[in-house]
């Protein structure tokens, strides 16, 4: 199959699905393999050989792909979710590289809706790095992004009732950790500037980009960094400094949004209904209440 899709290619190289068609082959071969070499059922050597094979062609295939199609959104987001599907320790910077590449080709820079989502993507690979960490150092699992967002779930499934056995992470995760946590939100800073300054008025991308923000540092970077004992804060201090960023960037969502949006606030409400905001001074619609 693979010398086929080879051969398409090779005849038929500026088109999308053709390479979107192969790196699902290829990505779905990979999944295989490894899960095979998690049961332990085979030859781990062979498996190991073959999924090294796998990694080379599916790396290969979306580096090819967006050199060939260069105005394919679709393609350099493929592209970063396979760094991320086969990087065993991510490097933040290589997911970076393909965003600048975008940019540098030059064919996507003017469709800012794309530039934007793919910034985001870039994030969501970080973020399942981070949260991957955690959860395989902790526990000895992946983290399963369908089982937390409960998207599979049906009134018929039910959960295993398994106990799970937690561990503390070694100093050397936490700082992996941390450092994760500064390249999100350093890859956050860097789209808001580079968007926002070139499209200032661009309404509907302030909110698309500061709900995002505003979900994940308060409900993934926020509850992490609160549970970080390692540094010299005291547990309220620490907490209360990582819901101003969260609270920060709601602030920035519902003011965004003109006219308001009742989710966005219903979003904001919830989030402070469980956080620590009612403690704080500071210039937020909350301190402005009776």
């Amino acid at each position: 199959i693979v010398s086929l899709y080879e051969r398409a290619i090779s005849e038929c190289p500026t088109v999308e699905t053709l390479w979107a068609s192969y790196m699902k082959f290829l990505s779905e071969e990979f999944l295989s393999t490894r899960d095979e070499l998690k049961k332990g059922k085979q030859n781990p050597q062979d498996l190991q050989q073959q999924q090294s094979r796998i990694e080379h062609g599916l790396l290969s295939a979306s580096r090819r792909s967006i050199r060939n199609c260069p105005y394919s959104s679709a393609l350099f987001e493929k592209r970063m979710t396979t760094i991320g599907l086969v990087s065993i320790n991510l490097e933040p910077d290589d997911i970076s590289a393909v965003i600048k590449e975008a940019i540098e080709l030059g064919f996507l820079t003017s469709n800012k809706e794309a530039m934007l989502h793919l910034r985001l993507v870039a994030i969501h690979v970080v973020k399942r790095r981070l949260l991957s960490l955690i959860s395989l150092r902790s526990t000895g699992k992946d983290f399963d992004e369908d089982e937390a967002m409960n998207i599979t779930a049906t009134k018929k499934q039910k959960s295993p009732k398994s106990s799970v056995m937690y561990q503390q992470l070694d100093p050397s995760v936490i700082e992996e950790v941390k450092d994760l946590i500064e390249d999100i939100r350093d890859m956050y800073d860097e789209a808001e500037n580079y968007l926002f300054k070139s499209h200032a008025t661009w309404v509907e991308g302030k909110v698309t980009f500061w709900k995002h923000r505003a979900t994940i540092e308060a409900y993934v970077l926020c509850p992490i960094t609160k549970n970080d004992a390692n540094d010299d804060m005291t547990d309220v201090n620490r907490s209360e400094l990582q819901d101003k960023e969260a609270i920060r960037c709601f602030e920035k969502l519902v003011k965004a949004e003109k006219p308001s949006n009742p989710d966005s606030w219903m979003d904001y409400i919830r989030y402070v209904s469980s956080s620590h905001v009612h403690s704080f001074g500071g210039d937020n619609i909350f301190s402005q209440l009776p």
